[in-house]
């Protein structure tokens, strides 16, 4: 039986599409010999497939093994600071540096130690470095201003912070200190303020209001 047209297509009837259908199911091999009727020339390059992938597989291991392995370096660094084993801290950086010497995060870990190891020249030079050679990162400007802020440096401080929040405009920390830092220049500047002569009520009652207090 001749196909009808219609619609610029083809339409079989029911028992022809059948049986049209049986006959091209009987040329298709069942599904799991599809994988093993490859022509056996194929054969050689299906197992050197396997090498390559291997290579590649053990290239990517040997490019992450130096990055897990800094990670590792800063992990450890970090726990001894925390820990309060900050000899054991200082020299571990230091000794990764030598090898490394521009590596940021090693160095403000190691300014970090030194800060805590009451030793804040050293960490001042050490931040003061990170943010000329790095000044696209936040966190030394911020280490670098609670280190001018200790030193009752406000002016330098606050320009440490500014910077950061420039670097990071969403840095929640330097936004943070910066806020208590002009908090703490507010307070300074009514104390200084209520000292005065003449007595100004409303500005005592302002620094009431903020929970400020004057000696």
């Amino acid at each position: 039986m001749k196909p009808r047209r219609g619609g610029g297509a083809h339409e079989f009837p029911g028992p022809a599409r059948e049986s049209r259908w049986r006959r091209l199911v009987r040329y298709l091999p069942p599904l799991p010999n599809l994988v093993f009727s490859l022509p056996s020339v194929l054969y050689p390059a299906v197992r050197t497939l396997r090498f390559p992938l291997i290579g590649l597989f053990v290239g990517l291991v040997l490019m992450t093994a130096p990055v897990m392995a800094r990670a590792d370096a800063y992990e450890e660094v970090n726990q001894k600071l925390h820990a309060g084993r900050y000899a054991e801290a200082q020299t571990q950086a230091e000794r990764y540096l030598q090898g490394k010497p521009r590596d940021p995060q090693m160095r403000y870990l190691l300014g970090l130690v030194q800060r805590a190891s009451d030793k804040p020249d050293a960490a001042l030079e050490t931040f003061l470095r990170l943010t000329t050679e790095y000044p696209e990162l936040p966190e030394p400007h911020n280490a670098l201003a609670s280190l001018y802020a200790s030193r009752g440096d406000y002016e330098q401080a606050r320009l440490s912070l500014e910077r950061a929040i420039r670097a990071r405009p969403d840095y929640a920390t330097a936004l943070e200190n910066l806020g208590d830092l002009q908090l703490h220049l507010a307070q300074q500047a009514y104390c200084q303020a209520l000292k005065g002569k003449a007595r100004n009520e409303k500005l005592r009652a302002r620094v009431q209001a903020l929970g400020m207090t004057c000696p």
